[in-house]
């Protein structure tokens, strides 16, 4: 295996064999910059990009002799190819493993199985990597690894990398339009607030006919690639459909994470700032937290009997009622008397630490939130990974018991 380096906010750092240690650029590079350089500078190698709003999917490339020769995704190979092979070769009878692979080792096996000619089957990888490059193309500070010399085998796609990006270029724009709501096709849409998503899909009635099940299907935690397969859509398509409703706020999206949610402790966030929700999400989940945003004070109850979590944020001023009497109102419900509940104070006043003590609050934390603050409380108050299955669950049961 070839050497490591790191890159860190698009500044990469490297060590050629038999030379110190030195610097790609003193700016700030986007992943095609990154990308083209490390082509030009190394002879083969395999380099790592990581989104870091979502950093449990990375994107790799492996290229030689200044030609790219395959693009894939660290994680969620599932789901991706299942999209992808629908897309390309409905043809191809097809069993996709269900422990971890990789793309090209399947890929490879099914041309060895004569399912694909040799020129279908490179057509095949030229899409697969057009596909991965307007993913990772669209991350615009990626954190990035690089091993040199690391090759495929056998090696059936060279194509230089302009060849590629050329007739993609449109889809890694509207990709990096969408990236800050959107990161990639990996996120999972949720429902965040169903009475505007009723609004918005009866006012869009025209536009959204087609997802006549959208309600059903985001409720299944699936990410964007297993929804596309579920409406038969193109992905980039998709997305540019459930982009307004996530600017509109009635639809939330989580990062794509794998099977590590069901060890993540849960953090409630009781607030109508849209703002804010997303500000503790960016802090939270990539400190390994999962995120329950209740933007509707009356769908406190539901929610938390749902999803309970194990630290709740409550915002002091609540349209509808108080938050310091939702707080009184939490506190009677057995499996909440003793959970970390964090009120979110406007101001620091005697009369609002004298409310804070009569309703029953763990602690309070002043807006704005300081992101370094939060992070540091979440983690003083919140249980370890290893305990935060077995307390929801039984939560659950004490609520409605």
């Amino acid at each position: 295996m070839g050497s490591q380096h790191n890159v860190v906010g698009g500044i990469m750092n490297y060590a050629a064999p038999g030379r110190p240690s030195q610097s790609l650029s003193r700016s700030r590079l986007s992943s095609s910059q990154v990308l083209s350089n490390l082509m030009g500078e190394y002879p083969s190698g395999r380099v790592t990009f990581h989104n870091p709003i979502d950093q449990t999917v990375g994107w790799r490339v492996y290229f030689g002799d200044g030609q790219i020769h395959f693009a894939e995704s660290t994680a969620g190979q599932t789901e991706r190819l299942s999209y992808l092979l629908q897309q390309y070769v409905p043809q191809c009878e097809l069993t996709l493993p269900s422990e971890p692979f990789s793309d090209y080792e399947f890929l490879c096996q099914l041309w060895r199985s004569e399912q694909l000619t040799v020129p279908q089957f490179r057509d095949l990888l030229t899409l697969v990597t057009q596909e991965a490059l307007i993913q990772l193309l669209a991350i615009p500070k990626p954190k990035v690894n690089f091993e040199a010399q690391v090759q495929l085998d056998p090696l059936l796609l060279s194509s230089p990398l302009w060849k590629l990006i050329w007739p993609i270029e449109p889809h890694i724009d509207q990709w990096s339009l969408m990236h800050t709501d959107m990161s990639s096709a990996f996120q999972r849409p949720f429902i965040q607030d169903w009475d505007k998503l009723v609004y918005f899909l009866r006012y869009m009635q025209g536009t959204y006919c087609r997802l006549s099940h959208l309600t059903v299907a985001l409720k299944k935690n699936l990410c964007l690639y297993e929804l596309a397969s579920r409406f038969s859509m193109d992905v980039k398509d998709l997305a540019i459909t459930i982009h307004p409703l996530i600017k509109y706020g009635a639809v939330g999206v989580n990062p794509y994470e794998g099977v590590q949610t069901l060890n993540q402790p849960r953090v409630a966030c009781i607030d109508p700032s849209q703002a804010l929700q997303s500000l503790v999400r960016k802090t939270l989940e990539p400190a390994g937290y999962s995120m329950i945003p209740i933007v509707n004070p009356t769908k406190v109850f539901t929610t938390l009997a749902e999803q309970p979590p194990n630290l709740i944020l409550l915002g002091s001023d609540l349209p509808d009622i108080d938050g310091y009497a939702l707080c009184r109102l939490l506190r009677r419900i057995e499996f909440l008397s003793t959970l970390p509940i964090v009120i979110l104070k406007d101001r620091e006043s005697l009369i609002g630490n004298f409310r804070n003590r009569l309703c029953g609050s763990t602690t309070t934390l002043s807006k704005p939130v300081r992101p370094d603050e939060l992070r540091a409380l979440v983690q003083e108050l919140s249980p370890s990974q290893d305990d935060a299955v077995a307390n929801p669950s039984q939560s659950k049961a004490l609520i409605h018991a």
